[in-house]
């Protein structure tokens, strides 16, 4: 598993980048403060994958 990493991080800095700065988040707390942000991403980055256009709808309910 370890030279699979290692060989993923070779072929691709930004990769390597996003893993560090997932640690780091999750070091640092996680995602607490940054949940709807980082589910909004997650969905525009799979409408993009999916060649399909994003919309996002967000109700805050009490």
């Amino acid at each position: 598993m370890r030279s699979a990493v290692l060989a993923a991080w070779t072929a691709s800095p930004a990769r390597f980048r996003e893993d560090a700065n997932a640690e780091e988040d999750f070091a640092l707390g996680g995602y607490r403060d940054r949940l709807i942000v980082e589910l909004a991403q997650n969905a525009a980055d799979a409408a993009l994958r999916a060649g399909v256009p994003g919309r996002l709808r967000l109700s805050l309910r009490e």
